[in-house]
């Protein structure tokens, strides 16, 4: 196995008896019986298993290992070393072409996954063997299940460390559409939710059949599929007492539906984002329009609404991201990348008569206001330090005034001609994110409307925190909890930190899985680097962020589960709520 550290794969050999040998052309001898690989690999182009070939050993595909060993062995197990989606895939394939039953597929198809399950099937009768017992495991439950198993005989697959999960292709979401379309179009389901949803989808399924020149019913076909599979999720975990809480982004593309037919509705001449502060030295660019707030007005934010209604058939509560743009937001042209070119709108900007009352120069230390030709702001990054003192004096107080003084009430009414209609279109709960440059009025305006506010630690402007608040460890803006110490921390020492956040006066306690998951060294990561999922400054940052084992794997950990456990009970925040109170 290439990932035998990080898996214990050959502790686990050794203690079933047999020998690890790293796969390659050196260590291929006659005393191996088969070489055993995936449709990934190709046997005339792999050197390692041309090697093989030419010494006259049997290289079998998954498929013919198994049907070879299932014919003459009382049990089978199939393990694979690199776990997660990659080999489910590769090992439901294979017993589902043995023609074994369908929930013997691994992974999200049956609940018994990683359990020892006994299958009769038609291929099993047809060669006299009785009953086999076939076991399927992913990577980490080779110690908690597959030693009290001990099959007689064993397949280890071994994939590469980068070796892709699979996931449907739009080829074969079209595909299905294809083969589906006749009998789905027409079901009680499909036009059911068509209807119900016309005043958004069909404006989407248009954009996306006339960007794609496809039919605009393939778009609502898997508009349909994915509101039926989340719909069956938000409603089972509420019966187990779950509570889910959505997104609710600040901006959406330029490239979107919602720019296309309601252009009116955004500024399309600017991109939104955020002004230097502890994200980001040199400001952000989202690269999404601003809101052309005075338009939406006009119909009582009828679009704002909508979208909010539609979030709460999934979700009980939601995060208003960047809240502060509901006050004000940071708008830069479209014709500039760096946030420091940005601006404040609305804003209240200083004319040239008061800029030359202070005899201040023009260059250097503002740039017209793009909202209010003949208008000036104050740059972000103004080049103070070659004027004399009494003028870097006057600037100063004026900087001040304009970034923490001068809007507070002007933005305190933004706000209040905003909020109160969003947040009344729904029952659900709002958190609000209130971390960067945080005008004064903003903690007034959310502690008013019931808004929980952000705390974590280090932040400006922290504030107290109090019982309309979530506390968080990290987001997946910054560094984990781990990646915040000097020296990787210890469990005790995690457990201590995790602590402050839980017994504080807090509503929600909410942490990210990696910081949980650093109370057990087991389970999580080894390279505390890996744990970060987002950079904000990086415009061009993908999110490439994978939990490294499988959610399922945690019903095992009982030591992990206790300390959980533990730690929620003795804050108070350990509550049992039945279905009838859901």
């Amino acid at each position: 196995s290439d990932v035998s550290e990080r898996f214990y794969t050959d502790e686990i050999i050794e203690k079933l008896g047999l020998k690890a040998v790293e796969f390659s052309e050196n260590n291929i001898t006659e005393e191996i019986q088969y070489v055993i690989y995936s449709s990934a690999y190709k046997l005339d182009k792999n050197p390692d298993l041309i090697a093989a070939v030419k010494k006259n050993i049997p290289c079998l595909l998954y498929t013919q290992a198994l049907g070879n060993y299932s014919e003459r062995a009382f049990s089978c197990g199939i393990c694979g070393v690199h776990g997660k989606t990659s080999t489910t895939g590769l090992t439901g394939t294979i017993l589902k072409e043995l023609d074994l039953p369908v929930q013997v597929l691994a992974g999200s198809i049956i609940n018994s996954f990683g359990q020892t399950c006994t299958y009769t099937s038609p291929l099993i009768s047809k060669l006299n063997a009785g009953d086999k017992k076939y076991f399927v495991a992913e990577t980490c439950e080779y110690q908690r299940h597959f030693m009290s198993f001990c099959p007689q005989k064993i397949i280890l697959t071994s994939v590469e460390p980068d070796h892709q999960d699979y996931y449907p292709t739009y080829e074969d979401i079209r595909q299905a559409f294809i083969e589906h379309q006749k009998k789905d179009l027409k079901s009680e389901s499909y036009l059911k939710f068509v209807d119900a949803n016309e005043y958004w989808l069909e404006e989407y399924a248009r954009f996306c059949a006339n960007r794609d020149s496809l039919e605009p019913e393939y778009y609502c076909w898997m508009q349909w599929h994915l509101d039926r599979q989340f719909s069956e999720v938000s409603s089972y975990a509420r019966t187990k007492g779950v509570a889910l809480k959505g997104d609710l982004p600040i901006g959406v593309s330029a490239d979107s539906a919602d720019a296309y037919w309601h252009p009116e509705l955004f500024n399309l001449d600017s991109t939104a984002g955020a002004p230097p502060d502890y994200f980001s030295r040199d400001g952000q660019n989202w690269g999404f329009p601003t809101y052309n707030w005075e338009e939406m007005a006009k119909d009582d934010y009828a679009w704002w609404k909508a979208r909010l209604k539609k979030m709460a058939e999934y979700f009980d509560a939601f995060r208003i991201d960047h809240i502060l743009g509901f006050f004000r937001i940071w708008e830069i042209p479209s014709d500039r990348k760096s946030g420091l070119y940005g601006h404040f709108n609305p804003a209240l900007p200083y004319s040239l008569q008061e800029i030359e009352s202070r005899h201040l120069p023009i260059d250097g230390l503002f740039h017209e206001d793009p909202r209010h030709p003949g208008m000036f702001q104050p740059l972000i990054t103004p080049s103070s330090c070659g004027l004399p003192q009494w003028q870097q004096e006057s600037f100063g107080a004026l900087y001040n005034d304009f970034f923490y003084h001068r809007h507070n009430e002007f933005w305190r009414h933004n706000a209040e001609k905003k909020l109160p209609a969003l947040l009344g279109a729904t029952g659900m709960l709002a958190c609000g994110e209130d971390l960067g440059m945080v005008p004064d009025c903003v903690p007034d305006v959310m502690n008013h409307e019931k808004i929980l506010s952000l705390k974590m630690r280090g932040m400006q402007n922290e504030g107290a925190w109090d019982y309309l608040s979530v506390c968080a460890t990290s987001s997946h803006d910054m560094e984990t909890l781990r990646m915040q110490c000097g020296n990787d921390p210890e469990p005790w020492e995690v457990r201590n930190m995790l602590w402050e956040f839980l017994s504080s006066p807090s509503m929600l306690a909410i942490f990210p899985i990696q910081d949980w998951l650093a109370l057990d060294k087991t389970l999580r990561r080894p390279d505390r680097s890996e744990e970060r999922i987002n950079y904000p400054a990086d415009s061009h940052n993908k999110w490439k962020f994978r939990l490294h084992i499988d959610v399922d794997d945690l019903l095992s950990a009982f030591s992990f589960s206790a300390a959980v456990e533990g730690l929620v009970k003795d804050s108070g925040r350990y509550q049992t709520i039945s279905s009838s109170d859901c």
